[in-house]
């Protein structure tokens, strides 16, 4: 993880904060590596049972950081390819998180 994503565990809550509050939690690369890190580790945590996923401040996520020069990699194939493929292994931890429904 980063510190743009925050991570903490409590009780048997993993609460995943995604730390930009300056831009709204808006999503760059950097934002959306350590949200996956979070929800990896959460998902393999046999003492989290739930996962609360939120923002810092005032917004939870305003969408992609279009002013930010990274938001889908530094501009090669392989790196933009990297991201998609990180905005899709969120997505299936979000559907699929092995923890209690």
């Amino acid at each position: 993880m980063n510190d743009t994503v925050l991570y903490e565990v409590e009780a048997g809550v993993a609460t995943v904060t995604l730390n930009r509050p300056e831009r709204l939690s808006t999503m760059t690369a950097e934002l959306l590596g350590g949200a996956v890190d979070a929800l990896e580790q959460a998902a393999a945590d046999d003492s989290v049972r739930v996962v609360v996923f939120t923002g810092a401040g005032r917004g939870f996520c305003a969408g992609a950081d279009l002013a930010a020069r990274n938001t889908l990699g530094e501009g090669n194939i392989d790196s933009r390819v990297g991201v998609l493929q990180r905005f899709e292994r969120s997505a299936l931890l979000l559907h699929e998180m092995p923890k209690s429904r």
